[in-house]
């Protein structure tokens, strides 16, 4: 470990590092710029980088050693970094941001101040998402479909863990972990909601989230830990069935399993993985069309669902098509 101890820090940033070199500085400086950097440390966890990103992090902690605590381990994967960087967190609050992101100069003020001034666990803020052609789009942080921020709606929110902060109690509480999946955000992030009272939002766009072509989620070849997304939800079954989120969560299996299976292997012709979400949905939430939230769909929405359970999926390519404008 590399940096000094910042005396009683309010939050701890963490920032799960891999070969993000043309990034981290960027991603850095927005933490140097924050308006409460005094009240910050900023856990960075090396994750077996094979550039130069320790170099330039490195520099960092040399010029801020009050801010940033620099660790270095095996590359063990993104969810895993975030475990080891929570462990060495001592703020009141925990921030998550990623290597190759960055965020607006008073973004942990904002929030940090939300938090003790309405006394919430957790509070989150909406994204500007950057795209490498230049191109910016504002991301909502809940679906568009409901029209309040509460504790039940988080579940159903963007289930990314870096524009939030929580209380580091909510991880104590539950002993919460990443696990080793992809997906490993969506198998966590809504569970917090257990272990917490009051949760918050702030309708601005204060994480800038960079989409780059060759970040695990968005690489084009297929990859058999997709079907990981039934084990992510899965893991919200198992923290949440016994809990009064039943209906987000049988929602959550019909958007994750049903319908945005048909997007994420139609395009594979992986046809038998989206039969395996099926099940998964149909076993555990055998009347799931009668959601309250899946009722609140559009009809599209109701006829993809629909024509994926009765295995129609040259039909709902055909609509895909028509969505995306081919």
């Amino acid at each position: 470990m590399k940096g000094i101890d910042c005396a009683m820090p309010k939050v701890s940033v963490i920032i799960p590092v891999y070969n993000v070199q043309e990034y981290i500085g960027e991603c850095l400086d927005s933490l140097v710029k924050q308006t409460m950097k005094d009240d910050l440390e900023v856990i960075i966890v090396n994750d077996g980088s094979k550039d130069s990103s320790q170099e330039i992090i490195d520099k960092y902690v040399e010029r801020y050693p009050n801010l940033f605590k620099s660790f270095i381990k095996e590359n063990s994967g993104q969810g895993f970094a975030r475990n080891y960087g929570l462990k060495y967190a001592t703020g009141d609050y925990i921030g998550f941001v990623d290597g190759d992101d960055y965020i607006k100069e008073d973004m942990y003020e904002i929030l940090y101040k939300e938090a003790i001034e309405k006394n919430l666990d957790i509070v989150v803020c909406d994204m500007l998402w950057l795209y490498e052609n230049g191109e910016t789009q504002s991301r909502d942080t809940l679906p568009r479909f409901l029209k309040e921020f509460n504790v039940h709606t988080y579940i159903l929110s963007n289930p990314g863990p870096v524009n939030k902060i929580y209380k580091r109690e909510v991880w104590n509480k539950g002993k919460i972990q990443f696990p080793d999946i992809w997906y490993e955000d969506l198998g966590v992030i809504p569970a917090l909601v257990r272990y917490t009272k009051d949760i918050g939002y702030v309708n601005k766009e204060l994480y800038l989230y960079r989409q780059r072509h060759n970040s695990t989620m968005l690489k084009i070849e297929y990859n058999e830990k997709l079907l990981d997304i039934i084990k992510a939800c899965n893991n919200l079954y198992t923290i949440l069935k016994d809990t009064e989120f039943l209906e987000e969560l049988e929602y959550l299996y019909i958007f994750q399993l049903i319908y945005f299976a048909s997007f994420r292997f139609l395009k594979f012709n992986k046809y038998e993985d989206i039969e395996k979400c099926i099940e998964e949905v149909e076993t555990k939430f055998p009347n799931w069309k009668k959601n309250k939230y899946y009722k609140e769909k559009p009809v599209l929405f109701k006829i993809v669902c629909t024509l994926i359970c009765k295995k129609k999926f040259s039909l709902v390519n055909i609509l895909i098509k028509m969505k995306e404008g081919r």
